[in-house]
């Protein structure tokens, strides 16, 4: 079973609860570690399958407060209070269209009562006082301030968008770093173990030539010294070999 669209493309990871259970099924993470348990837009909970039983026939009314709603609508909630998440999104949603600036404005008076508009706004949509009249509000804010609206979304994408080449660069250029030094440590290591089998080697050949000469010694101690003196030698190598060793 597939999450739905809004949750999906959400990059901030969901929230994750031991103790989640969805209030409908009351089946909890503990025996279903696959659980996902989603939000609708009117915050209430339900797991995936039950929003796919109830939904997936088209729009129903919530079974909470009785809201219609749609299958897409449900997501992957953010935070675990409900409450925040409701005002974060709220804040989201506004932003897109009461997105004046600073520099806009004549004055920090005039800045600060435009603020303190959008907060009475978040408010008054936060605990659902008059929504229609704050619709009508927002709906005759977009009709006067379009053109302002239009401008500011345009400069915010191309900041948005400076902004995420300016993270991938940086990105990138730590990728980079973290390559060379790994690079680094692989030719430290390389050189050790060439350094070591050197050693091993040197170790290797010098005992084994060592022994050679200490037989090759006992060898010619062992020889009577009439014997040291013959011309012909009875043993297999020549009398000058030990003589010479």
């Amino acid at each position: 079973m597939e999450v739905f669209a809004p949750a999906r493309a959400q990059s901030i990871p969901a929230c994750r609860s031991e103790d989640d259970s969805c209030p409908q099924c009351k089946s909890g993470r503990y025996l279903n570690r696959n659980m996902k348990l989603l939000a609708s837009p009117c915050y209430h909970r339900m797991c995936e399958e039950c929003v796919s039983n109830r939904f997936d026939a088209g729009p129903a009314p919530c079974p909470e407060c009785h809201r219609f709603l749609r299958k897409i609508d449900f997501y992957q909630p953010v935070f675990e209070d409900l409450t925040v998440e409701n005002e974060v999104r709220i804040r989201q949603r506004l932003s897109m269209t009461f997105n004046k600036r600073r520099e806009e404005f004549k004055g920090a008076t005039d800045y600060d009562a435009y603020l303190e508009m959008v907060e009475d706004l978040v408010l008054g949509l936060l605990h659902e006082e008059d929504a229609g009249e704050i619709d009508r509000r927002i709906e005759r804010y977009k009709r006067e301030n379009q053109s302002s609206i239009s401008k500011n979304q345009a400069k915010q994408k191309r900041e948005d968008k400076i902004f995420e080449v300016t993270v991938l660069r940086e990105r990138e250029r730590r990728q980079q770093r973290r390559d060379e030094d790994q690079q680094l440590l692989e030719d430290e290591k390389r050189k050790k173990a060439e350094i070591k089998q050197n050693l091993i080697n040197e170790l290797a050949t010098a005992q084994v030539t060592g022994r050679t000469d200490r037989l090759c010694v006992r060898r010619r101690t062992a020889l009577p010294v009439s014997m040291l003196n013959m011309t012909t030698s009875p043993w297999p190598f020549p009398t000058q070999t030990y003589l010479s060793s």
